[in-house]
């Protein structure tokens, strides 16, 4: 929404004399105008550096100030905290304003400006929040103009004064000022509904103005006691836990959303009760882990659950990469295996983060792909030949491998120069991959030796192919004005499950030479 716009001289005053930053959406720093910087002190640390200073109970009401910053731009949101600073502990005003609206500078500006020295803060409350003390309760006894005739129970601990003070006073005396229209319309309800019980949160305000919430259960007894009855108990702890929470919350999602990845918990049924803005981006805003599942393709969703079930059976860690379904991207989960906090028995979820890798998974299968061409030819190499071999012995194919060596190919170099060489052998690489199947890997091995590794070929057919390969040759390639028959020698070998792959090459090899020097020119083995 559209938000006030300040001018420069203004920012000068509000800043002059503080410590001030400025912090783009993700809460990075951002350069500020040098008029600004040279009537306040600039803090250019990240945002956890900084909060450290702060005592721990505050850090919710900073974090929430600066949503409420965002939410209303050019409207000032200020926060009292305790500050440590060289030792000693001050309080300070840290005030935050979004002026992401206005291009020339486009960042939400946050200045602290100390005030007095205070006494060394208590520790916050143990992580769980427990407490070991029942809380406070009292029983009242009111008319039906809710002025207070009785009061019995932890009086003093809830009010702060003894119980015959409160007597003929109105409930609504002692209430917080901002909790008196919805206990006037409770109230109502409840003189209309006799025995009916209604219940309501309000807060107390005492005498030394500080306010205890209490949770009310009021019933009308006019009829059967001439009273109306009100039960209540202190419940500012669980209050106080609940907007800690609230507040941790808070400030998971704002840093998650500074994170270029997804961000996800899930429970013990694989329900996602947390997930960033990146989540809902890359996963399509996944409301459950079966949602996922549902995204990848099989071997990915194998993966997925597999991990899974590693991170939450050991508590620890697990991680995998998998596949859309539609091909499209690479994912990268990491997950950790989490019980809940409230619930510890009801089973173990997980939290993680998910990394699209798609980008450097291409680079990966295109680096391997380079390493494993000629880079003359654009066939295969030694390497690239090696492994396809080795693959399909691994994976128990039958191959028939061939290995090819041109005849008095040196006269070409020697007479037409190396360019046309050069082309000629692009030509006969050509040529060879045109003459297989599209399955079958043809491949230079070097100079003018050739590799032709076909997969499934049944016995007896191996003529077949040699036929093929010379007939593929047959034809003079005419380069530059200058024609050349191709003669090649080849070797045929049939690889034996268990065969190491360089050797089955080496018995290629041997195989076309001994073909070279025979009648035939072919010998197989």
């Amino acid at each position: 929404m559209p938000g006030r716009e300040w001018s420069m001289d203004e920012l000068v005053g509000l800043v002059e004399g503080t410590r001030i930053v400025g912090r783009d959406r993700q809460a990075m720093p951002v350069p500020l105008p040098a008029r600004l910087t040279e009537v306040a002190e600039p803090d250019a640390r990240p945002w956890d550096a900084q909060l450290v200073q702060d005592h721990p109970s505050d850090f919710g009401s900073v974090v929430d100030a600066w949503w409420r910053a965002i939410a209303r731009p050019g409207c000032v949101q200020t926060v009292r905290v305790r500050r440590e600073i060289h030792g000693q502990w001050y309080e300070v005003d840290v005030s935050s304003i979004s002026l992401l609206h206005q291009p020339d500078l486009g960042c939400v500006l946050t200045l602290s400006r100390r005030l007095d020295p205070v006494d060394t803060p208590p520790p916050p409350m143990r992580s769980d929040g427990s407490s070991f003390a029942a809380p406070h309760s009292i029983v009242q006894h009111l008319d039906e103009l809710g002025v207070i005739l009785r009061t019995e129970g932890d009086v003093e601990q809830v009010f702060g004064i003894e119980a015959a003070a409160l007597n003929g006073n109105a409930v609504l005396d002692h209430l917080h000022p901002d909790d008196h229209d919805a206990a006037i319309a409770m109230w109502i309800q409840v003189l209309d509904s006799p025995d009916r019980a209604r219940t309501i949160q309000q807060r107390i305000v005492r005498p030394d103005g500080s306010a205890l919430w209490i949770q009310s259960t009021v019933m009308n007894r006019m009829e059967t006691a001439g009273t109306i009855l009100s039960m209540s108990h202190d419940i500012s702890t669980n209050r106080a836990k609940e907007a800690a929470l609230a507040a941790s919350e808070q400030e998971l999602r704002f840093l998650t959303e500074a994170v270029p990845v997804a961000v996800f918990r899930a429970d013990e049924s694989g329900t996602v009760t947390f997930a960033n803005v990146r989540w809902s981006s890359l996963l399509h805003g996944a409301s459950t882990l079966a949602d996922v599942l549902e995204l990848l393709d099989a071997d990915g969703r194998r993966r997925l659950e597999r991990s899974c079930v590693e991170a939450k059976e050991s508590g620890g860690s697990s991680s995998c990469r998998v596949q859309t379904a539609d091909g499209d991207r690479h994912l990268e989960f990491r997950l950790q295996g989490v019980r809940g906090h409230v619930d510890p028995d009801v089973g173990v979820g997980v939290i993680g983060t998910v990394d699209d890798v798609t980008s450097a998974v291409i680079r990966a299968f295109e680096l391997q792909a380079s390493a494993e061409r000629d880079a003359l030819t654009g066939l295969a190499n030694r390497r690239g030949l090696s492994r396809t071999l080795a693959a399909a012995v691994a994976g128990g194919r039958s191959a028939l491998v061939l290995f090819g060596d041109l005849d008095d190919f040196k006269q070409v170099n020697d007479e037409w120069g190396h360019d046309v060489g050069d082309r000629v052998l692009t030509a006969i690489g050509h040529r060879l991959r045109d003459a297989v199947r599209p399955d079958d890997v043809v491949g230079r091995w070097g100079g003018d030796e050739f590799v032709v590794v076909c997969l499934d070929v049944p016995d007896g057919h191996e003529d077949d192919v040699l036929g093929r390969l010379h007939l593929a040759l047959a034809e003079p390639i005419e380069v530059d004005g200058h024609a050349y028959t191709a003669h090649v020698s080849l070797g045929a070998v049939r690889p034996a499950p268990g065969d190491d792959a360089e050797a089955v090459l080496r018995c290629a090899d041997t195989a076309m030479y001994e073909a070279k020097r025979s009648r035939h020119r072919v010998d197989r083995r």
